[in-house]
């Protein structure tokens, strides 16, 4: 180590901070009442209100190791008074790029002991060493939270930080920066070649990203496995691990897309990759169809009943109310009738497939009904058969 009094020709006193401004109400609070407190010691004063000597080296300063630090001044001289070490600490003011660029080449310029903070590229030399690492005693948490610090600081590793609404916003980014990992030696090598790439005269931002990249293309093995699945068209992924089948009613086109509701005029089955109209001019009546049958020519409000367009209401005088009469044996009586006439009888063949409105005679009723109603018009016709408006007659005549 160089005598402590280098430290004094390497940093300009107005970038020193003095004893005296440490107090509580100051951003450089060392905590006095604490280290009192803690050690049962009250050796505080400074020499030339900069230098504060251990109680290890006060009786003879010539042996105190230089000590430069910018942060945590008063945990520093609690460790260095536990472990009896002979310092003679001073402290460089922070908070601007100036003062870390004062206490940076100081460091560079001297051999001392002195506070860091990794990752860092501003302490390797031009040979890619990074400084030797002082071993302290393993972090004792509870002492810490107590305000003793006779133990070193625990290591702290800030990554995979997000933004809390990342997860909402784009999933897939979230799952790729939540699995991010890196390995000490990994920011170390990273921090190594950012310093050489400095040294070859590239900007800080130009520097950081080649060796990011460089990192990268050596490393495919590691970070293609913190990647989420991409999956093929007509699938997609739930968990962003495994690939599922497009549901039917939907549409995947891959390879990050979640699956998209069919639209109307577009049918979807499983597993599609894209929707698929429907032929003929036919639409569906809601989207998120999943089949060719859900395609109709009817308008909204209709139903398509073998090739035919009814609403509701028609609906249950063709279909409802003549097949109750069927089951019950008989006409209904009144001034209209609805009767079913099968596709396989002889009576109506001739209107199969005719179209609402066309006349009906006596001749398309069954013959024991011909008497007594008078047939008029076809109501609606299909692979069902035939749905006639008929009138009962009274002395022969509607």
């Amino acid at each position: 180590f160089d005598p402590w009094r280098k430290m004094l020709d390497l940093v300009p006193s107005d970038y020193i901070v003095r004893c005296s401004d440490m107090g509580p109400t100051t951003s450089y609070n060392r905590r006095a009442a604490e280290y009192i407190k803690a050690t049962n010691n009250t050796q505080l004063d400074c020499m030339d209100d900069i230098v504060w000597f251990s109680p290890a080296c006060r009786g003879n300063t010539s042996k105190c190791l230089p000590g430069l630090v910018q942060y945590d001044y008063d945990k520093s001289i609690q460790e260095i008074f536990f472990l009896n070490m002979p310092v003679a600490l001073i402290m460089v003011a922070s908070g601007s790029s100036n003062f870390d660029a004062v206490y940076y080449s100081a460091i560079q310029r001297g051999k001392f002991l002195f506070g860091w903070f990794q990752p860092d590229d501003s302490l390797i030399d031009a040979s890619g060493r990074l400084p030797i690492r002082v071993q302290m005693p393993a972090n004792n948490a509870l002492e810490h939270a107590d305000g003793i610090f006779r133990t070193g600081n625990a290591d702290f590793f800030p990554r995979n930080y997000i933004w809390n609404k990342l997860l909402d916003v784009d999933r897939f980014s979230w799952y790729l920066m939540s699995r991010m990992s890196f390995y000490s030696q990994d920011m170390d090598n990273m921090m190594i070649r950012s310093r050489q790439l400095k040294n070859l005269k590239l900007s800080t931002d130009a520097a950081i990203r080649q060796s990011a990249c460089d990192w990268i293309m050596s490393n495919e093995d590691r970070w293609t496995t913190w990647l989420p699945a991409e999956c093929a068209a007509g699938s997609y992924t739930a968990d962003l691990v495994d690939c599922l089948p497009c549901p039917a009613g939907s549409y995947c086109p891959g390879p990050l897309e979640e699956p998209v509701t069919c639209p109307s005029g577009f049918y979807c089955p499983i597993n599609s990759s894209a929707p698929i109209l429907c032929p003929g001019g036919a639409t569906t009546l809601v989207p998120g169809a999943s089949a060719r049958s859900s395609c109709s020519t009817c308008p909204p409000g209709k139903y398509d009943i073998a090739g035919a367009c009814a609403t509701a209401a028609e609906l249950v005088g063709w279909i409802i109310i003549p097949v109750l009469a069927a089951a019950a044996g008989f006409m209904l009586a009144g001034y209209k009738g609805y009767r079913v006439m099968n596709r396989g009888s002889g009576d109506s063949r001739r209107l199969i497939g005719m179209p609402s409105g066309t006349p009906a005679t006596q001749r398309d009723l069954p013959s024991p009904l011909r008497r007594k109603y008078q047939a008029v018009q076809v109501l609606g016709s299909g692979a069902f058969g035939v749905v006639l408006e008929a009138w009962q007659m009274s002395n022969g005549t509607r």
